[in-house]
C-alpha cells in the first residue's frame, strides 16, 4: 500500500470558504473511495496563514486512479484564491521496489 500526503495552504481570510467546502465534502464522501484517509486533516496556522496536513493510504496497482480521485476531489479548493496543494509519497524503502514496479508498467504502456 502506498501512502499519500497531502499538504495545503491558505491565507487566514479564506478560512471560512476552506471550511464550507469541507464541510459539503464531508456529506458526500464515498465508503468506495481508492483513497484511505489514515489521519487528518490536522490544520495549524502560522504568521503567513494555514496549513492542513492529511495522510491517505492507497492500493499499489490503484495509485493512479487513486491521484485522480483525489485531484477530482480538490477540484472546489482551487476555486479559492491562493489556495494550494501539493501531494507527496511516503512509504518504506521496500515499498518504493513495487512502485518503481508499478511506474515501470505505465511508462511501458503509455509508450505503446
Amino acid at each position: 500500500m502506498a501512502k499519500v500526503a497531502l499538504f495545503s495552504w491558505y491565507s487566514p481570510q479564506k478560512a471560512a470558504e476552506v471550511g464550507a467546502v469541507w464541510t459539503e465534502q464531508q456529506k458526500t464522501l464515498r465508503a468506495d473511495s481508492l483513497m484511505r484517509t489514515l489521519f487528518g486533516p490536522v490544520d495549524w496556522m502560522d504568521g503567513v496563514g494555514w496549513h492542513s496536513l492529511s495522510f491517505y493510504e492507497v492500493a499499489n496497482d490503484k495509485i493512479y486512479d487513486g491521484l485522480v480521485e483525489l485531484a477530482a476531489n480538490m477540484r472546489p479548493y482551487m476555486a479559492i484564491e491562493g489556495y494550494r496543494y501539493e501531494t507527496q509519497f511516503v512509504f518504506a524503502p521496500k515499498d518504493s521496489q513495487e512502485i518503481i514496479k508499478i511506474f515501470a508498467k505505465m511508462d511501458a504502456k503509455a509508450k505503446k
